[in-house]
């Protein structure tokens, strides 16, 4: 008979290795701006039981959609919020997650900075930002870290990035 002892501080847990893929859409109505948010995570390495994602100041969160979620938070963190997603079991391979908020316009004609929900988790992180604007006039005064792409048709302007900071002002 032999018998052996682990210590479970052996079992190493290695930091997963994420990088996502994002398409955001903007639409600008005289009144709010709706972000639709998809992120769509690849888990290179490890496991993934929580996820992070930074939403500006000023968007209120309306609706999360995404499987397997067991609760979420949403923390303010200086000019940011941090909004947790825990998930009843850890994500492995790839995972999508969908985040719905909203940015007040307070007076119109504004200049308004259009700052997108961001993953915090990801090693890297591309996508598409698409701007639409419905009953207003709307016109882009710069943008930084956005490369402009074709539109599609009704869309007001479209944006290819693979790096963040990035900024839209409208």
């Amino acid at each position: 008979l032999s018998l052996r002892w682990q210590s479970r501080a052996a079992e190493v847990t290695r930091k997963a290795v994420v990088a996502a893929e994002a398409t955001i859409n903007a639409q600008i109505t005289p009144t709010v701006i709706k972000f639709v948010s998809q992120f769509r995570y690849d888990v290179i390495q490890g496991k993934l039981p929580k996820l992070t994602i930074a939403l500006p100041a000023t968007h209120a969160l309306t609706r999360l959609v995404g499987e397997q979620i067991r609760d979420w938070s949403v923390a303010t963190d200086g000019d940011k919020q941090i909004l947790t997603v825990e998930f009843i079991k850890a994500i492995e391979k790839t995972y999508q997650i969908t985040v719905l908020s909203e940015q007040t316009v307070e007076t119109t004609p504004a200049t308004v900075s259009l700052t997108p929900p961001q993953p915090l988790d990801a090693e890297r992180e591309s996508g598409a930002f698409t701007v639409l604007a419905e009953d207003m006039q709307a016109e882009v005064d710069s943008a930084s870290g956005l490369r402009q792409v074709n539109a599609a048709a009704g869309s007001l302007a479209a944006y290819r990035f693979s790096a963040r900071p990035l900024a839209l002002a409208l």
